[in-house]
């Protein structure tokens, strides 16, 4: 979605049609990305805060309005998590080590690409 707002070389910004664009991005999500993207599109600083700003309060009014809307079920979560929360904790952590061991024994994954990265970068 980047690349097709921002064109190939990046002069896409310098469309008015893809400007607009960010404007209900900033308002509805404001990640690092939207943020980088007004910039190099040069939106106006005060207009981009104001729609940052409103928003992140948009947002925080509708998380509220959910979670009462929601309160019985959200509490019922929260005492399962509270009563299981111990052995969940100790079956994640048994499930992590046994993928990690899984992955050493297999000679693959992320863990043997970074204990090897020293002697592909020596080839290099």
């Amino acid at each position: 979605m980047t690349q097709r707002l921002t064109g190939e070389d990046g002069r896409g910004l310098e469309d008015p049609t893809h400007r607009r664009l960010l404007y209900p991005l900033a308002f509805v999500m404001p990640n690092n990305w939207v943020s980088v993207l007004a910039g190099a599109a040069r939106l106006p600083a005060t207009t981009f805060a104001v729609l940052n700003i409103t928003g992140t309060l948009a947002r925080l009014a509708l998380c509220r309005w959910i979670g009462v809307l929601l309160r019985e079920q959200i509490e019922d979560i929260a005492a399962w998590v509270d009563r299981y929360q111990m052995p969940v904790t100790i079956a994640s952590v048994a499930v992590v080590v046994l993928g990690i061991a899984l992955q050493i024994r297999r000679g693959s994954g992320e863990l043997v690409g970074l204990a090897h990265m020293g002697e592909d970068l020596d080839e290099d």
